[in-house]
């Protein structure tokens, strides 16, 4: 078998809000499609709940406090990845991949090349299928030997949501998750959020019919998934380390690889295993230091050469500052910047500050009895030696990463600038 393709398409801020993850009356037809004859990871969660981090952690495979990018790469925040060659595109080109940026990007500010891009197609602002059809283009007029590893990331379905002349969905039942509440709001918001992601699955049509057409659909790995968790007026989901912060969709298809059959891969998963896993699927091994681990013999439905995940861990950055660990059962959340968060179920119609109420230093929940994470239990008796097993997790964790935030607040890139500005003393 020759090595195969890789296409990763990534989406902003839609969490798991598809058709092929259930979600109520909603229906994604080409993700869905996806899935049906793939793998569909649905215990994948992001190593933080906001961009530039989260993608930084998928493509390197190393958390955001080892890998240096902890908050946003754009100004006026211009976090940095410590080490770009440990990007995944930087580390396939050594193994003869051609290394091809579509699109969007959010690991740094600067050149993609320095992060191991050959090149780059499609304007970075054009919708998707715009750029779904650029993608096109390239695939049908390349004439490179090596096999081809795309990095399509899309802008949809980021706010606002009728960039590209995205149209909202109609309202209808079941459209508004049960911990928001339902008004006109909250349905005009998930409208725009649908319209978007709708917009979106149009570009992944068109990416497997130009694979299906021109007969790189069988040594193809395709890889569909998300940045984070959902946007819901910046409440509790995106920007924030509860479930809908963190929650993402990840399917795979590759048929000759034997990822497909519209299976489910249920194993507590990271995207910091992202990059693990690509390098084990495609024969790629490499020494880069690595806090992922493989999971391709879980998509393939195998034993797993080695124990699953116990716990998934991750991190907010600046400001409000969070860390988390999730077992398949419990959450646990650290805070450590002081903040306000809003009373549950969020109404997006609540004006400025009203029915917020201040965020304690730890919190625990049980998943299984409380999905919505509405109710903490970190004060109860019942359950501390629960607690306690979490907390040493994590606290293991944040000091095997050297985790600034035990030192003290973080000093940000905006920081480290301005101090120099200082005359002397």
């Amino acid at each position: 078998m020759t090595q195969p393709n890789l296409i990763v398409i990534t989406l902003h801020d839609a969490g798991r809000h598809f058709g092929c993850y259930g979600v109520n009356g909603f229906s994604t037809p080409c993700i869905d499609r996806l899935a049906a004859e793939g793998v569909r990871c649905t215990n994948m969660f992001a190593a933080s709940p906001v961009c530039s981090p989260s993608r930084a952690a998928m493509n390197t495979g190393q958390y955001p406090q080892r890998n240096g990018l902890m908050y946003l790469v754009h100004e006026p925040f211009l976090w940095t990845l410590n080490n770009p060659s440990d990007h995944l595109a930087a580390r396939l080109r050594t193994h003869r991949y051609e290394t091809v940026l579509a699109r969007f990007q959010h690991e740094t500010h600067g050149d993609p090349a320095e992060l191991g891009f050959d090149k780059t197609i499609a304007n970075r602002h054009c919708p998707g299928p715009e750029a779904a059809r650029e993608v096109t283009a390239f695939l049908q007029q390349r004439d490179d030997p090596r096999p081809f590893y795309i990095q399509f990331g899309m802008f949809e379905s980021h706010t606002p949501y009728d960039f590209g002349g995205a149209i909202p969905t109609e309202d209808r039942p079941g459209i508004v998750p049960d911990w928001v509440e339902d008004n006109p709001e909250s349905r005009a918001h998930f409208s725009g959020l649908e319209g978007a992601i709708l917009q979106a699955d149009q570009a992944v049509g068109t990416v497997l019919d130009t694979l299906e057409t021109l007969g790189l659909a069988d040594n193809t790995v395709i890889v569909l998934t998300v940045d984070h968790g959902i946007e819901a007026g910046g409440l509790r989901a995106k920007w924030s380390c509860y479930e809908r912060g963190i929650e993402i969709a990840y399917v795979v298809r590759w048929p000759i690889g034997g990822i497909d059959g519209g299976r489910e891969c249920d194993s507590l998963l990271s995207n910091v295993d992202h990059t693990a896993t690509m390098l084990h699927l495609l024969g790629c091994p490499d020494g880069c230091v690595s806090d992922g681990v493989s999971f391709a013999d879980g998509l393939r439905g195998q034993e797993p050469s080695r124990p699953p995940r116990e716990h998934v861990f991750g991190m907010y950055s600046t400001g409000s500052e969070s860390r988390y660990v999730r077992s398949s059962r419990y959450k646990l959340i650290r805070n450590f910047g002081q903040c306000r968060w809003p009373v549950m179920p969020i109404d997006l119609n609540a004006p400025g500050l009203t029915r917020m109420q201040t965020r304690p230093a730890l919190e625990f929940y049980d998943l299984q009895q409380d999905p919505g994470e509405l109710h903490d239990l970190s004060s109860n008796a019942s359950i501390q030696a629960e607690l306690g097993v979490l907390d040493r997790r994590l606290i293991d964790h944040l000091v095997a990463l050297d985790d600034p935030i035990l030192c003290g607040p973080i000093r940000t890139p905006y920081y480290e600038s301005a101090i120099k500005t200082l005359p002397a003393r």
